[in-house]
């Protein structure tokens, strides 16, 4: 037996183990950071798609590795999470007044939504926030208008969407074209058919009268108690200079003075 050539085989055999070994060590330190953080990241963004409120420390950490080495790390699947928290971020700072952080914020924003598009083009949420970016700086024009209707078409009916992008596609009004007009007016519609009373109602005060006539005759295709709610929610912000169909605002009754108990009987 050729004792040499067996002892080679066997240290080649435990060369290639511990070179598997090491492999196997450096793919999971790698790795297994990357994966925790896209959970987590995909943890937030679902909670702020929830409503919840995080403080700007917590997302700050929740994307500090791809602020490290890009958002290009990330599976295409987790990109779109991402841009959720870059939103919120961005959101957060233009509320703060920062004008600085606000120009940081819109920018990684910007980058997000850009490298998202180009793997998953196929995000509602993500075209309508690539509108707003646009809008934001050149204003409403024709050339980010197809950006609005890529919302459209991709998620016309995702209520959590829709309250974002009607808001958004009400503020663009005047510049719209009559077809992504039309699909405002009838989201608006949609959103008080489905129950978001307040959220429509805080829509709607934010805009001009002109429009809110225009918003408010097409609520006449709903039922009363439609319409009563929101009514209710909508006279109750002091908005009365445009009525509800079939809903009258209430009206201004002077208090009678109380008369004492005998007063008939002096």
């Amino acid at each position: 037996m050729d004792f040499a050539a067996l002892a080679t085989r066997v240290f080649i055999a435990r060369l290639i183990l511990a070179i598997t070994g090491v492999l196997a060590m450096a793919w999971a330190v790698a790795v297994i950071p990357v994966i925790l953080s896209e959970n987590a990241i995909v943890d937030v963004a679902r909670a702020i798609t929830d409503g919840e409120v995080f403080k700007a420390e917590a997302l700050t950490a929740v994307l500090a590795r791809t602020d490290a080495n890009g958002d290009s790390m990330l599976r295409s699947s987790v990109l779109g999470k991402a841009a959720m928290i870059r939103l919120r971020q961005a959101d957060d700072a233009i509320r703060g007044g920062n004008a600085e952080l606000v120009k940081q914020k819109l920018e990684s924003l910007t980058r997000t939504v850009q490298e998202t598009l180009r793997n998953a083009p196929d995000d509602s949420l993500l075209w309508l926030v690539w509108f707003w970016l646009d809008t934001t700086r050149n204003g409403a024009r024709p050339d980010n208008q197809p950006f609005l209707q890529m919302s459209y078409d991709l998620g016309p009916y995702e209520g959590w969407i829709a309250i974002k992008r009607n808001r958004v596609a009400l503020a663009a009004f005047p510049a719209l074209t009559s077809d992504l007009a039309e699909r405002a007016i009838s989201e608006f519609v949609r959103l008080v058919r489905w129950g978001f009373i307040p959220e429509a109602a805080d829509i709607a005060a934010g805009t001009a009268p002109p429009l809110r006539q225009i918003l408010f005759a097409r609520l006449k295709d709903l039922s009363y108690d439609q319409r009563r709610a929101f009514a209710s929610n909508i006279y109750g912000r002091e908005l009365d200079d445009v009525p509800v169909p079939g809903i009258a605002p209430p009206t201004n009754q002077v208090p009678l003075p109380v008369l004492p108990p005998d007063f008939y009987s002096r």
